[in-house]
């Protein structure tokens, strides 16, 4: 089994971070994941999120399940595939300067595959570091109200401004 974790300190408060970490609209601009589709709206436990992704070895579509849902505190994802299981776990901790995301998950490959995982391992970790990296330099782009939220309207924010964080891949 894979295990990952990280923590990224986003100024923004939780319900930013938690909008951005349920927004599929927005999922491309800081996962590997494309040709996402999933419902309009927010999210409730049972959804599914259906993608690609764009590199690496699992061709073919991928289903996410929502299992958990806490709004501003956590967010629970859990794909099963034929190659493999995976749970990608969220947690939102309230900072005085935003929001402390606890990134983490853990991937179970399936079959003679389950022998390549200590190979793979450090790749995924810093893959999902990675990722945790280019969200919180999403939001953290993202023009504040003057209520001090980030604008629930993702799609405004300039994706060059985070491009740097791809380098950390």
């Amino acid at each position: 089994m894979i295990r990952y974790e990280s923590r990224v300190r986003i100024a923004r408060p939780p319900a930013a971070v938690y909008r951005g970490l349920t927004d599929a609209t927005q999922f491309g601009a800081w996962t590997d994941m494309v040709d996402v589709e999933a419902a309009a709206g927010p999210p409730v436990v049972g959804d599914r999120v259906r993608f690609r992704l764009a590199g690496g070895p699992i061709k073919g579509p991928l289903d996410a399940e929502y299992v958990a849902l806490e709004p501003d505190r956590r967010v629970v994802m859990r794909i099963e595939h034929p190659l493999l299981t995976w749970t990608s776990t969220s947690d939102l901790t309230s900072t005085e300067t935003g929001t402390e995301l606890r990134y983490a998950g853990q991937i179970s490959l399936r079959g003679w595959r389950r022998l390549l995982e200590p190979f793979v391992a450090r790749e995924v970790r810093d893959g999902e570091h990675g990722e945790a990296l280019r969200l919180q330099a999403l939001l953290e782009a993202t023009p504040t109200s003057a209520a001090g939220s980030a604008a629930a309207d993702l799609d405004t924010v300039d994706v060059a401004a985070y491009a740097s964080a791809d380098a950390h891949r």
